[in-house]
């Protein structure tokens, strides 16, 4: 029993433009891990510059960006941990050692050991990651995914916008078409050819500023909402502090806003060091 102990998972050495290739792995609703050419990755070691920093003014939280060539990633600490990242500035070249981390569609890592290198280091990864993974994969980054699917969403966008015009002319067409029975009855009963006359009536002048008051009103309404939902999330957050926070499937299950709207707003705090994760899928007051 004495030489029973926990496992440290490896802290897997690659570039950022692999990670963010990576597919999450769900089970549950809870993140696991990322798996990258097949390995389930949920510790990292990873080389880059910082070229974004931001610390809350108001709640214990900050972040970093990080990039290595190939893509960049933040770095975020939450409560006790923000203070690790003051020392580090936009410019420095550092080496990380922490946590993968998945929350609404953004891949992050929570820092373990994090410190200055010389950029040298930066030459040296990309060369250990070259003959281990090959240049290809090293230079596979998520910017050209992303640019893949926004080309493909916008084919789309036009295939459904020519079949609505197809749509369109198709129908305009068939109203188009003369019944020949209707045409024939109406031959009949006139010995004059028809003659078509200009309808004699004045045309109403239309008033648009009832439509700008409404879309006022609309807005408004959905200020209010949000406002509502941002009042809503932070009393349930208050209520569960004593117990550690709340998971964030339950808060989406008590509340009958849109699942969307609620993670948007969750994110929106994190940013705002008003929360943190304790842990993936669970969130707390800072």
């Amino acid at each position: 029993m004495a030489n029973e102990f926990k496992k440290r998972r490896t802290a897997f050495k690659y570039s950022i433009g692999m990670i963010l290739n990576g597919t999450p792995k769900i089970v549950d609703n809870k993140f696991q891990f990322q798996e990258i050419n097949g390995i389930g990755v949920l510790r990292t070691n990873i080389v880059g510059n910082v070229v974004d920093k931001y610390v809350s003014d108001q709640k214990p939280y900050s972040n970093l960006t990080l990039d290595d060539g190939t893509g960049n990633i933040r770095i975020k600490a939450f409560a006790d941990n923000a203070q690790t990242l003051m020392p580090f500035e936009i410019g420095d070249c550092i080496k990380i050692i922490g946590l993968i981390r998945f929350y609404n569609d953004e891949i992050y890592v929570v820092p373990e050991l994090i410190t200055n290198v010389d950029p040298q280091w930066l030459i040296v990864r990309k060369l250990e990651l070259i003959k281990q993974f090959g240049q290809e994969a090293y230079e596979n980054t998520k910017a050209q995914e992303i640019i893949k699917e926004e080309r493909e969403e916008k084919e789309l966008d036009q295939q459904i916008e020519q079949e609505n015009y197809n749509s369109y002319l198709k129908n305009k067409d068939e109203k188009s078409k003369i019944n020949p029975n209707e045409f024939l009855q109406s031959s009949l009963s006139s010995t004059n050819k028809p003659k078509i006359e200009q309808p004699d009536v004045e045309i109403e002048k239309i008033d648009f500023s009832s439509e700008k008051n409404i879309g006022g009103a609309l807005e408004n309404q959905e200020k209010n909402e949000d406002t509502s939902l941002k009042s809503t999330i932070l009393q349930k957050l208050k209520d569960n502090d004593i117990y550690g926070g709340i998971d964030i499937d339950r808060l989406i299950m008590d509340l009958t806003a849109p699942v969307e709207d609620i993670n948007k707003l969750i994110l929106s705090f994190i940013e705002e060091g008003i929360i943190y994760e304790p842990r993936p899928g669970r969130i707390q007051l800072l």
